[in-house]
């Protein structure tokens, strides 16, 4: 009996042991998860052999650490995706992650002492760590990361030397450098990154002279040049950009000529020229546009006559034409545009008094 209770567990141990996934076929598995906290803890604790499948080969997982999350652990090296939300400390801790190639750090603080642990991270791909508090010295630290393609340094203190820094970027296909200090001379140095193609240089009062430069980036295919007093010469500039897709030119006093210039830009599908005074004339060249299909104008004094115009845009599916003085007679115009799925048309609530 006892021997044959031994044989029987045996036979059993051997038939588990042939049904046992091989490591390729564990990795496989893995594979269509990222979680971070799924894979260490459930799938690490099935055994010593999924474990060693996870440290080895699972270097593509996710996560998104809290400000309450120390950073620690031998998974650290797992992590291809890590959005942090967290303290100083754990910056210092990056060095750590051998596989990540995304990091998402904003409102964090870090300053220029953050940005130089990032610098080490020299596997990194994408990089968006607007609201920092980073000035030029950590431009200079960023530049260090030769394998960028993405990167959204927005909302920090950057100037001149740090635009000049960050154009040594030339792996770069896509920048955020809105909302800084860099001017016309900055821009000059952003203009040489040859290999752009989505670009956002909003805020940075870059003006006519600035837009000249940006005009020269002729792969563009995206570009947002919000706020950034360019004027009806600007606009000039920026309306020789004919690889142009998908532009934001609003709030930029461009007035009707300006919009005359934009007009010209035949491959334009998503235009925001928003804020700019181009009234019912300026619209009239926009409608022109066959080849747009969304379309934001609000707050351009466009009257009853602009809506006319807009309503004979047949293409359009996404419209905004909100605070811009149109009254029934506009509305009824627009109503017509039965192609519309997305209709902002919003205007000022007009109050009367009658005093007796």
């Amino acid at each position: 009996m006892e021997k044959h209770s031994t044989q029987h567990l045996s036979e059993s141990l051997e038939t588990r042991k042939k049904q046992d996934f091989n490591d390729d076929t564990i990795y496989e598995i893995l594979s269509f998860f990222n979680d971070f906290k799924f894979i260490v803890m459930n799938c690490a604790l099935v055994s010593k052999q999924w474990l060693n499948v996870v440290l080895s080969s699972c270097r593509h997982l996710s996560l998104e650490c809290g400000r309450k999350v120390e950073l620690n652990g031998q998974f650290l090296q797992n992590i291809a995706t890590l959005e942090i939300n967290t303290t100083f400390d754990n910056y210092k801790k990056l060095v750590l992650m051998k596989s990540l190639t995304e990091l998402i750090g904003c409102n964090n603080n870090i300053g220029n002492e953050g940005a130089k642990y990032i610098s080490k991270l020299k596997q990194l791909t994408h990089l968006y760590i607007l609201n920092n508090e980073i000035d030029d010295e950590g431009a200079k630290y960023i530049s260090e990361l030769n394998q960028l393609v993405s990167l959204d340094i927005s909302y920090n203190n950057i100037g001149v030397e740090g635009a000049k820094y960050i154009s040594e970027l030339k792996q770069l296909t896509n920048l955020d450098i809105s909302v800084n200090h860099i001017g016309a001379e900055g821009a000059q140095h952003i203009a040489e990154m040859n290999q752009l193609t989505i670009l956002n240089i909003s805020t940075n009062n870059i003006g006519y002279e600035g837009a000249k430069y940006i005009g020269k980036l002729k792969q563009l295919t995206c570009l947002t040049i919000f706020n950034n007093n360019i004027d009806v010469e600007g606009a000039k500039y920026i309306s020789e950009m004919k690889q142009l897709t998908d532009l934001n030119i609003s709030y930029n006093n461009i007035d009707v000529e300006g919009a005359k210039y934009i007009s010209e830009l035949k491959q334009l599908t998503d235009l925001d020229i928003s804020i700019n005074q181009i009234g019912a004339k300026g619209v009239q060249y926009i409608a022109e546009m066959n080849q747009l299909t969304i379309l934001s104008a609000s707050h351009n004094n466009i009257g009853d006559e602009g809506a006319k115009y807009i309503s004979e845009m047949k293409q359009l599916t996404n419209l905004d034409i909100s605070n811009n003085s149109i009254s029934n007679e506009g509305v009824k115009c627009i109503e017509e545009m039965k192609h519309l799925t997305v209709l902002n048309i919003r205007q000022p609530v007009m109050f009367s008094f009658k005093i007796a």
